[in-house]
């Protein structure tokens, strides 16, 4: 009897580690939206002071933006400086005027984005080296589902004019739509490509270990199960 108790326990706190585990495990920041894959197409100039933007809309339930990742290139020349250190760049979140962008309701210089090297070629032989990249940003909160918004990055520092695109894409979502702003007119004008990029939002909540209480129960069951049996076997099997 005493060996099935040990047992018992054994399993109830290997099953309690576990639980334990899943519980204070770190949970990642989600995708809230996928503005498309790169497919190493093309890429358009995104540099001061000139800027293109590209169209968003949420869903129900995920509005807040904490985070932005998306695909670039820089040309391999002896001026680049993209493979030893990432560009300066102005991300901005934008509000809409009639399908062109109006407010900026967020902005944020990244200094130092997560740029890794995919080691694509954008554009075929002889094109542009493919990066990825990704930055944290100032959380966006209280955005409308189902309402247009605009994401720009501009590539501000770090690479000479025209050396630095935001990458193409063709699976970006239906109704998406890429605007350039011409700083001499000081108008924005829509361009036919759209740009590969997603949006992360704050991690899902952890929802509370229910188990955790049953877990508890069943170990507490259990040693009273051994101690009864103890009893038991001291007063040789008569019932107190």
């Amino acid at each position: 009897m005493r060996s099935n108790f040990w047992r018992s326990l054994r399993f109830s706190a290997v099953a309690s580690s576990l639980i334990l585990a899943a519980w204070l495990t770190p949970a990642s920041a989600d995708v809230i939206y996928n503005g498309g894959a790169p497919d190493q197409g093309g890429q358009i100039y995104s540099e001061a002071p000139g800027v293109v933007a590209m169209s968003f809309e949420l869903t129900s339930g995920e509005t807040d933006i904490t985070g932005v990742n998306w695909w670039g290139g820089c040309y391999p020349s002896a001026t680049s400086t993209c493979g030893n250190t990432s560009p300066t760049f102005l991300v901005d979140i934008w509000s809409d005027n009639g399908g062109t962008p109006d407010m900026v309701l967020d902005s944020d210089i990244v200094f130092d984005a997560n740029q890794s090297a995919t080691g694509n070629l954008i554009s075929g032989p002889g094109g542009w080296d493919e990066y990825s990249y990704s930055a944290a940003i100032q959380e966006v909160t209280n955005l409308s589902a189902g309402t247009t918004y605009f994401l720009s990055i501009q590539e501000t520092a770090g690479e000479p004019s025209g050396l630095w695109g935001w990458e193409t894409t063709s699976s970006a979502p239906p109704g998406a739509f890429l605007e350039s702003y011409d700083p001499s007119e000081g108008t924005w004008s829509g361009l036919p490509e759209q740009l590969a990029f997603n949006l992360t939002g704050p991690p899902a909540a952890v929802p509370e270990p229910t188990s955790l209480p049953l877990l508890c129960t069943g170990i507490l069951f259990s040693i009273a199960l051994w101690q009864r049996s103890r009893r038991s076997r001291a007063t040789g099997g008569r019932s107190k």
